[in-house]
């Protein structure tokens, strides 16, 4: 959850750039916000049965944490972002 009411989900879009959208429950209702590029235009690795990337939230701090393996060269990188919960 990011904060209430609120929710983070992350994944390779078609083009196999790293995405996440910030998602708002209300009752039975979940709707998606625009999608945020997160691996900066860059792919990600993909095994074929996952990708190389992982997201965690960490409420302290009001933060969304991306690492991922970025398919070019293989190396590892971070992205910290403050989640805008303000609208979706």
């Amino acid at each position: 959850m990011v904060g209430s009411g609120k929710f983070s989900i992350s994944y390779r879009n078609a083009s196999g750039v790293g995405t996440a959208k910030i998602g708002t429950i209300s009752g039975t209702s979940i709707t998606l916000g625009s999608a945020f590029d997160w691996s900066s235009g860059y792919s990600i690795v993909s095994t074929g049965q996952y990708d190389k990337h992982r997201t965690m939230y960490i409420p302290s701090v009001d933060r969304i944490v991306w690492v991922w393996q970025r398919d070019s060269n293989k190396y590892g990188y971070i992205r910290v972002a403050t989640p805008n919960t303000s609208t979706n």
